[in-house]
């Protein structure tokens, strides 16, 4: 019976029907999938385990064209998608305690032109993440990131 759940979770098994003796009476789609997450994360604790990292390579979304390489590509509309998950993510780092979400974005993500594909086209994430001191040698006491140049220096 356990693996009805596990193949459930992992995708082999997409019916519902067979998942319905635990109740689980949905599916994890679009509008329950952050909250689904949440809940794993939080189970994840209650099991006694010290947390979750999560490494994202975020490079590919900076791909302007669709390369003929057959990868994934990210139109603009999928892009703003991206951007509002991850907006959600930091607006939600209280509800996942035990969670080290790393995003990997290429160079281009600090671009703030609103016409790019950085993080200039999507404001709500911008004002998030976009350094308001810009003093390179004062430290931000309220910023949430930390940003790594190519030789490893703090930023």
């Amino acid at each position: 019976m356990r693996f009805a759940v596990e193949s459930w979770l992992i995708g082999e098994n997409q019916s519902i029907s067979t998942v319905k003796p635990y109740s689980i009476h949905n599916k994890i789609t679009r509008a329950n999938a952050r909250l689904m997450f949440e809940s794993l994360m939080e189970w994840v604790r209650f099991a006694d385990r010290p947390g979750t990292v999560i490494v994202l390579d975020a490079e590919r979304l900076s791909v302007a064209r669709r390369p003929d390489d057959g990868l994934v590509f990210y139109t603009k509309a999928q892009l703003l998608d991206a951007y509002e998950v991850l907006r959600q993510f930091i607006d939600g780092t209280a509800r996942l305690s035990g969670c080290l979400l790393v995003v990997f974005p290429a160079i281009e993500f600090l671009d703030t032109e609103p016409a790019s594909r950085g993080m200039g086209a999507y404001d709500a994430l911008k004002f998030r993440v976009y350094d308001e001191i810009h003093d390179q040698r004062l430290a931000n006491p309220m910023g949430a990131l930390v940003r790594l140049s190519a030789q490893g220096a703090v930023q």
